[in-house]
């Protein structure tokens, strides 16, 4: 298949990063990861999930996953994970 640059409006910053790492993570490029997104939503659509989709209850609350990223940034801070020293 040729390649055809195709764009996108109104993604903001976050989404496209999320949508990046989503493709990479999955072995992927970006394009084969946005058909198989649209392949899987008009298979689930057909089911008509959308009454489970936004009725989602999160997993944690927002207190809870603030609390972890507290916790997560005092550890990557205490191991220093975010410095590279060449000579060590």
């Amino acid at each position: 298949m040729g390649e055809n640059i195709r764009s996108i409006k109104n993604v903001d910053e976050k989404t496209w990063k999320t949508f990046k790492a989503e493709a990479t993570k999955h072995g992927m490029t970006m394009g084969e990861f946005l058909t198989r997104l649209v392949s899987e939503h008009r298979k689930r659509e057909k089911r008509n999930n959308w009454d489970e989709i936004l009725s989602y209850k999160e997993s944690i609350t927002k207190k809870e996953a603030e609390e972890i990223k507290r916790k997560a940034e005092k550890l990557r801070k205490d191991f220093k994970t975010r410095e590279y020293d060449p000579d060590a």
